[in-house]
């Protein structure tokens, strides 16, 4: 009988020390799990912030693309304005230029 109770407390035991290892081990693992759920949630974030900042930086270039575009429009019809603002007054800014000159140096 005392051999039955010392083989018992033994089979008891074993079956102890296999469900703390298969407790230590599913402990590990869900450790595992949990940190790989974590890096997958990281790198998609930061995949998400990747994106994100390039699509800012894509909306960035064409609004200033844009903005250029409009400017050189601008100044060109600018220009063309002072062009021909300075043609239609061209012939009378010469004949004023030269009695200028006359008046000065008169007719030498």
């Amino acid at each position: 009988m005392e051999s039955n109770t010392i083989a018992k407390v033994m089979e008891t035991e074993e079956e102890a020390k296999a469900i703390a290892k298969s407790y230590q081990d599913k402990k590990k693992q869900a450790k595992a799990d949990n940190q790989q759920a974590i890096e997958d949630y990281r790198k998609q974030a930061q995949d998400k912030l990747a994106a994100y900042k390039e699509d800012l930086a894509n909306d960035q270039a064409a609004t200033l693309k844009q903005f250029q575009e409009e400017k050189a429009s601008q100044q060109q019809s600018e220009m063309a304005e002072i062009e021909t603002a300075f043609k239609d007054k061209q012939d009378s800014i010469v004949d004023y230029i030269v009695g200028e000159v006359t008046k000065v140096y008169g007719n030498r």
